[in-house]
């Protein structure tokens, strides 16, 4: 049983290392074919890229949420109010002590 388990072992082991040297291999080719590629075509290559962002920059402004914060507001009194919605959240307080979280409507 023992020895069983032991050849269990080496065999995952084995298969392991194996998968190891094959993906270094297939990365190794993938690099080896590519290098050349984009030397050969250098133009299209860089075209294909600056489509590319300019693809990526239209989705994100496309599909960008129409949120405004006001990071600049909480910076500038240290976080204790939020403007969101069309109400205005603030932290009340009395006496140096908050006494609770309040919203006003904007108008």
């Amino acid at each position: 049983m023992k020895e069983k388990l032991i050849n269990l072992k080496n065999k995952i082991i084995s298969g392991f290392i194996s998968l190891k040297n094959k993906l270094i291999s297939n990365f190794i080719d993938l690099k080896n074919k590519t290098i050349p590629f984009i030397k050969t075509y250098k133009a299209i290559s860089i075209i294909a890229l600056i489509a590319l962002v300019v693809v990526m920059a239209l989705l994100i402004i496309i599909f960008d949420k129409k949120e405004i914060g006001n990071t600049s507001g909480n910076l500038n009194n240290l976080g204790f109010s939020v403007d969101k919605g069309g109400w205005v959240y603030y932290l009340g307080y009395n006496q140096g002590v908050s006494d609770g979280i309040y919203r006003v409507k904007r108008k």
